[in-house]
C-alpha cells in the first residue's frame, strides 16, 4: 500500500480508513526509529563515527562519498574532478546535526 500523504483522523464511511491511518503512523514511526539508530550509532561507535557526516538526515547537509574520499584519502579513488567536490565543513555539519542520546522503542 503506497500512500503519498497521511490520512486524516476524521470520521469517514470508508471501512478501511482506520487501517490506513494505523499503517501510515506505524511506518512513519519505524522510519523515525531507524533514523535515531543510525544517528546514535554514528555518534557513539568508534568505527562508524569517522563517517558520521554521511549519517546526517538532511540530504542538503549530508557528506557525499567524494567529500569523504577527499577527507580521509586525499581524493584517491575520486571519479569526480577534485575541483568539483564541495568543501566538507565537518564542524558546522556536526554542530547542526541532531545527536541522539536516547532511543525509545514503541
Amino acid at each position: 500500500m503506497q500512500m503519498t500523504e497521511p490520512p486524516t483522523l476524521r470520521s469517514t464511511q470508508d471501512p478501511n480508513h482506520w487501517l490506513r491511518v494505523l499503517y501510515y503512523q506505524r511506518n512513519h514511526i519505524i522510519v523515525a526509529q531507524v533514523q535515531q539508530v543510525v544517528l546514535s550509532t554514528a555518534s557513539n561507535v568508534d568505527s562508524v563515527s569517522k563517517i558520521r557526516e554521511m549519517a546526517i538526515v538532511n540530504p542538503e547537509e549530508r557528506a557525499s562519498a567524494a567529500q569523504m574520499l577527499v577527507k580521509y584519502f586525499d581524493g584517491a579513488g575520486l571519479s569526480t574532478p577534485r575541483n568539483q567536490v564541495p568543501v566538507l565543513n565537518s564542524i558546522l555539519i556536526l554542530l547542526k546535526s541532531p545527536i541522539v542520546t536516547h532511543i525509545s522503542l514503541i
